[in-house]
Order: C-alpha cells, then sequence, then structure tokens
C-alpha cells in the first residue's frame, strides 16, 4: 500500500489500527480502543500478540482519531498518542437506519414475520463476548422488571458466558429472546 499511494500522488492514508512506517505521505490511525491493555483477560494471546505493535505503529501516524472521549484519555495516559495529535470522530449512522414509519409496511411485516419478533422491544445488536457486557445487560432488564421484551442479535465469541443458560436462571425466557 504505501508504495502504490505514492505513485498514486496520495496526500493522505487513513488506516485503521496499523499505520505503516514510510514517510510518503501523511497518515491518519483509527483505533477504537486499546480496551488489551487495561483488560487483557478478555483477550487470548493471539489477539494481544496481533496488537503489540500498535504503540509503534500509532507513533508513525501524524495523527490519530478515535471513537470517544474516554478513549481519547485512555490513548493519551497509555502514550498511545499525545493530546496535540488525537481528537474523537463519533460514529454515524447509515442512512438505511431511519424510522421505522420512514420504511415500506410490507418489509416491516415480512421482518416481524421472519424473526418473529413482538410489537415493541429493546435491541441490542453486538458480538456476544465478555467484551461487550451482555450479561450485565440481561442482569439489569431483570431488574428494571421492564413489560417489554429484550431482543439480543449476534454470534458468540470465543469467551462468552451462556447467556441462554442465564435468561433460564433469572427466569427470563418469556422476555429475553435470541436472534
Amino acid at each position: 500500500l504505501p508504495f502504490r499511494a505514492k505513485r498514486l500522488g496520495v496526500e493522505v492514508v487513513l488506516y485503521q489500527n496499523f499505520a505503516d512506517f514510510f514517510p510518503f505521505y501523511k497518515k491518519v490511525s483509527y483505533i477504537h480502543d486499546v480496551l488489551f491493555l487495561t483488560h487483557p483477560q478478555f483477550y487470548t494471546w493471539k489477539e494481544r500478540l496481533y496488537f503489540a505493535p500498535l504503540k509503534f505503529l500509532t507513533h508513525c501516524s501524524d495523527f490519530v482519531i478515535t471513537v470517544s472521549e474516554s478513549e481519547k484519555k485512555r490513548l493519551i495516559v497509555t502514550n498511545y498518542a499525545s493530546s496535540e495529535k488525537i481528537d474523537v470522530v463519533y460514529h454515524g449512522v447509515n442512512a438505511i437506519f431511519k424510522p421505522l414509519e420512514e420504511h415500506k409496511s410490507e418489509i416491516i411485516n415480512k421482518v416481524i414475520k421472519q424473526y418473529k419478533l413482538p410489537e415493541k422491544f429493546i435491541l441490542f445488536v453486538g458480538r456476544l463476548n465478555v467484551r461487550k457486557n451482555v450479561e450485565k445487560l440481561i442482569y439489569a432488564f431483570k431488574l428494571i422488571k421492564a413489560d417489554i421484551p429484550l431482543v439480543i442479535v449476534g454470534q458468540t465469541d470465543w469467551k462468552s458466558h451462556d447467556y441462554k443458560k442465564l435468561v433460564d436462571k433469572l427466569e427470563l425466557q418469556e422476555k429475553v429472546f435470541f436472534l
């Protein structure tokens, strides 16, 4: 990539996590988080090894962006970036996500029927692993005693709780659904 970008006269390259160390153009690193530093127990040794060069390569960047003020602080405190070279760029939302009433009713009905969705529900979408804190979400759902179901959508990762067992233990089978 660096040599092709140089040949094309590219002025800036945006990298997810790992920038290169060639001085051909400006580099911006987009780092979602460095949770592997503060919570290594949530990562395999292979994942931690994968992230090992991140600090060095981040220092090769001209600028760093991250997803939140708290992550910005973590990157500064851990010396991954200086306060002058980092800023927050919040995640955007794709235009296909819009209020329900702006979708065609036949599409809404098809999705409701296909996934057997209740009329109203609280939705969680994400990987089902300990880093996403789904276990605490289920416990919290039990505490709020809401009269609305929780629909959980996502794929189980390597380090995950048995969420269905937890739902059974908390007697939430009628209120928590997995897709």
